[in-house]
């Protein structure tokens, strides 16, 4: 019995270091998601901080003005909690929620690869 509950204990220290290390590696792709999806919507959309943490290749598909117009009609976001994240190579990708000051929820996915922001998803927008 002594044998089994170590085995257990070593398999639950295992999977919390495991969860610490991916933690840490992605710390700076997780900041990075969450500053987006705060500086995205809102009055907080005009100051482009959202677009200097776009890809190149992102940023040549979205037009930096039409994008501004349309989340500038949303509300901003307070907070963003990841509850799911994974790291392939250099990507790291990260699923959530966001919430505003009023109370509305979003479902947020956010793809980072090499410090920039290469895909995301914004669902549904929170109306003002």
């Amino acid at each position: 019995m002594r044998k089994f509950i170590k085995i257990i204990a070593m398999f639950i220290l295992f999977i919390v270091l495991i969860f610490a290390v991916l933690w840490v590696f992605t710390s700076a792709d997780r900041k990075i998601a969450k500053e987006f999806v705060i500086s995205c919507c809102g009055p907080k959309t005009s100051e482009f901080i959202w677009y200097e943490l776009f890809h190149d290749a992102l940023k040549k598909e979205v037009e930096k003005d039409k994008f501004a117009e349309l989340f500038e009609a949303s509300q901003s976001y307070e907070t963003v909690t990841f509850t799911s994240l994974s790291k392939s190579g250099s990507s790291a990708f990260f699923d959530g929620t966001a919430q505003t000051q009023a109370g509305c929820t979003s479902k947020v996915s956010v793809e980072v690869l090499g410090g920039k922001i290469i895909s995301f998803d914004i669902n549904p927008l929170c109306p003002k």
